[in-house]
């Protein structure tokens, strides 16, 4: 089952691979074959040359992106104080409806530069999930769009990143930490999976529900 279960996963992976780059190499070669079947004209060439280009650019970012997710270094853990980490984190989203709530004293043994990208990657999603304009009426209202929380219920540090947005669908909540989905115009799929990858080498797991309100909830349990 665990095998069949890893087949799945790399052949989906392998899909989206195969689309990604299908929808990038094909403008190419549809644009190449007009250039060899009839005379550009010196802006025409250009043009040509700078949507290749773009193109290329495009394919380069998107294997660079599967680079990193595979290549994370080994995380070197430290004990770490919880609260400086997190408002380092809210001091890089000023006016952004950020609010943090942290259990005194909380330490997490982590890597602490890339649980920062971690975070930074959870923070940035909520902002864009919420949107500035309801991010406007949540700040009137005095209401955080974005919360984040860390405690230690149950003996092991656990951070919590909740949103006001629309939410994910349940039947999706997995399907986010597929390397290159992505639900985004533009975007890349890589910041969710490679999240859950740096959890994943610190022991713990990375985990996507909803909230009460509607919104997203990420869950960081070490």
């Amino acid at each position: 089952m665990e095998l069949e279960t890893k087949r799945m996963y790399y052949d989906r992976i392998l899909r989206i691979m195969t689309h990604e780059l299908r929808n990038s190499i094909t403008p190419i070669i549809s644009l190449s074959e007009d250039m060899k079947q009839r005379e550009y004209s010196r802006d025409d060439n250009r043009e040509a040359i700078e949507v290749i280009n773009e193109q290329c650019t495009s394919i380069k970012t998107f294997l660079d992106g599967y680079y990193e997710l595979t290549n994370l270094p080994k995380p070197e853990m430290k004990e770490t104080d919880a609260k400086p980490l997190l408002q380092h984190i809210e001091r890089l989203y000023p006016d952004q409806g950020i609010c943090i709530e942290c259990a005194q004293e909380l330490k997490l043994l982590c890597d602490e530069g890339q649980i920062k990208q971690l975070l930074i990657n959870l923070v940035k999603n909520a902002i864009e999930a919420v949107g500035t304009e309801k991010m406007k009426d949540l700040k009137k209202e005095g209401i955080p769009s974005v919360m984040i929380t860390a405690s230690a219920p149950d003996g092991k540090p656990r951070i919590s990143v909740s949103d006001k947005g629309p939410g994910i669908p349940a039947d999706k909540r997995e399907d986010i930490f597929l390397p290159f989905y992505t639900s985004k115009a533009g975007g890349s799929g890589i910041g969710l999976a490679l999240s859950r990858q740096i959890m994943n080498l610190h022991k713990g797991s990375l985990t996507c529900s909803g909230n009460e309100s509607g919104g997203a909830v990420f869950i960081l349990q070490f």
